[in-house]
């Protein structure tokens, strides 16, 4: 697929969830894999979802684009297999899970699932060690000493932890409230309610606690700059914290917080090589150059699965 497919979408995530069967949701492969214990391809449109198996599911509803867009991908592929000696011993040639997503669909990433367990593990502890290095580097340039420094890291870590939780927990209220007051799937017919229902809740919640900080912290020995930096370090070790939670379970959706966390460590170890880590809000730059490409790759995954899974919250019940 990552060799022949002209237009790749594809997401161990999507396949990790799909496989606990609790969307409801299924295709035709889904047949073949559990009774003829078949391995392939299941490709599938999900535009458009709300038509699904209801008498307005009709073809014209799919884009002639994406009709294009899949009638290419399936030439390819056909002509790819039709030739692989692979198929002559498929065993030969098991290499077990595979961690493997596209970028934009343009470009497609896989690796082998143990690849992916060093990789996670990898990019975890050298964001550890280089926010340790970041510590004490801001220790050094603002003449006090580590453990005043690495005493208020601690209280933004907290902070940021709970932030994390805030988060989460805000829109899980919100919809329980919904919920008891029989307003649920407020959103379905109109997506575009969940960014006030939902979204800027949640980001509130992911906000309050370091701006509160920030705003009430009145240290002079930290410059603003460092303590800004700080926090965004309180994220990452969040992120790391969650990244090897996530490896130890087994799941290979890590890959989402790995690769996030990798355009957080790149930045962070230039700044530190530059010393523009020193240089007040210089930092800055860098980081933002690092993390359109995160940025742009995380919108994409949760634009992908709102548009997949929001005509599938109405088959519920």
């Amino acid at each position: 697929y990552k060799n022949y497919a002209k237009h790749p979408l594809a997401t161990s995530m999507a396949e990790e969830i799909f496989q606990t069967g609790i969307l409801p949701s299924d295709t035709d492969f889904s047949i073949f894999v559990k009774y003829g214990n078949l391995i392939g391809l299941d490709i599938a449109q999900f535009i458009k979802g709300y038509f699904y198996h209801t008498k307005y599911d009709r073809f014209a509803n799919i884009p002639r684009e994406s009709i294009q867009n899949t009638g290419e991908n399936l030439l390819s592929l056909v002509r790819a297999l039709s030739n692989a000696t692979e198929l002559d011993n498929t065993a030969a040639y098991a290499t077990g899970h595979a961690v493997f997503f596209d970028f934009l669909g343009v470009y497609f990433i896989n690796y082998t699932e143990s690849t992916g367990v060093i990789l996670n593990y990898s990019v975890a502890g050298a964001a550890l060690v280089l926010i340790f290095v970041s510590i004490w580097r801001t220790a050094s340039i603002s003449c006090v000493s580590t453990g005043y420094v690495f005493s208020w890291f601690i209280l933004i870590l907290v902070l940021q932890i709970v932030a994390f939780v805030l988060g989460l927990l805000i829109p899980i209220a919100i919809a329980y409230v919904f919920d008891k007051y029989g307003l649920s799937l407020t959103y379905f017919s109109t997506p575009a309610l969940m960014i006030g229902l939902y979204i800027c809740p949640s980001l509130l919640g992911l906000s309050l606690p370091s701006y509160i900080y920030l705003k009430l912290q009145r240290s002079n020995k930290v410059p603003f700059a460092q303590r800004l930096q700080l926090v965004l370090h309180g994220h990452a070790v969040v992120l790391a914290i969650l990244g090897i939670g996530l490896t130890v379970y087994g799941l290979r959706s890590t890959y989402v917080v790995t690769w996030t966390l990798i355009f957080y460590v790149i930045p962070l170890a230039i700044n530190l090589l530059t010393t523009l880590h020193d240089r007040g809000f210089s930092w800055t730059g860098v980081l933002k150059i690092f993390q359109v490409i995160p940025f742009l790759y995380n919108s994409y995954l949760i634009y992908t699965f709102l548009v997949t899974l929001i005509p599938m919250m109405g088959r519920f019940g």
